[in-house]
């Protein structure tokens, strides 16, 4: 009896100690390695290479003590399949970057499989412990790229003055639409179909950057108040 109960006891610890965890994981297309600001486009001129920096947030409750599946899709179409150890790499509440130095595409190797124009880009992860959230395991980023003539009309287009405090003025953006995002994602103001000189009213916005995207083509500016 004595030898059963101890049996008894030792494979509940060991269930304990090796239980999988719960954690709601959300892939995210980062700034950079070190800046988890996710992003969701990307402009290319004909001759730049792509760089992504794929990472991982874990909302919790738990903290990441297994492995989790990472799939890369363009435009539908499985590219790559990767198994990631996030055993003591992925806390509650943290973010991660999955590679160490982001991924890179050339512009050669782009044009050698036909990606040009406007393609989507896709993540998805899938934790083998508890994942109680499977409606956010999968985000997608938009990349186009530029012809020569629509590169030579985008670097005409200016944002300014920056640092800003209640207007600001966006040049050689006309019939564009344009809208303001903060740091979260939210948009805080938008203009369609805008004017040659578009001037907007930022006196509402808080201190802090903001992104401008006009179009497919993406502006940092800062708030100060």
């Amino acid at each position: 009896m004595k030898k059963t109960y101890f049996f008894i006891v030792t494979m509940l610890v060991a269930s304990t100690m090796f239980a999988q965890t719960i954690c709601d994981l959300e892939p995210i297309f980062m700034t950079s390695n070190t800046d988890p600001t996710p992003i969701s486009t990307i402009t290319l001129g004909p001759n730049d290479n792509l760089s992504v920096y794929p990472g991982v947030r874990n909302h919790g409750p738990n903290d990441a003590n297994t492995t989790a599946t990472v799939v890369f899709t363009v435009n539908g179409d499985t590219m790559q399949t990767e198994l990631v150890d996030l055993n003591g790499f992925l806390p509650a509440n943290q973010f991660a970057a999955l590679t160490p130095e982001g991924l890179t595409v050339t512009a050669d190797d782009l044009n050698s499989v036909g990606l040009t124009g406007t393609f989507v880009g896709c993540m998805n992860i899938t934790y083998a412990g508890n994942d109680p959230n499977a409606a956010n395991n999968t985000t997608c980023i938009t990349i186009t790229r530029l012809t020569n003539i629509e590169e030579n009309i985008a670097s005409k287009i200016s944002v300014y003055p920056n640092p800003a405090n209640n207007f600001i003025t966006v040049d050689n953006a006309e019939n564009a639409n344009i809208t303001i995002i903060n740091m979260i994602g939210e948009i805080v103001a938008n203009v369609n179909n805008a004017s040659l000189n578009q001037t907007i009213d930022i006196s509402k916005l808080a201190s802090g950057t903001y992104f401008v995207k006009i179009d497919n083509k993406v502006f940092k500016f800062n708030v100060v108040k």
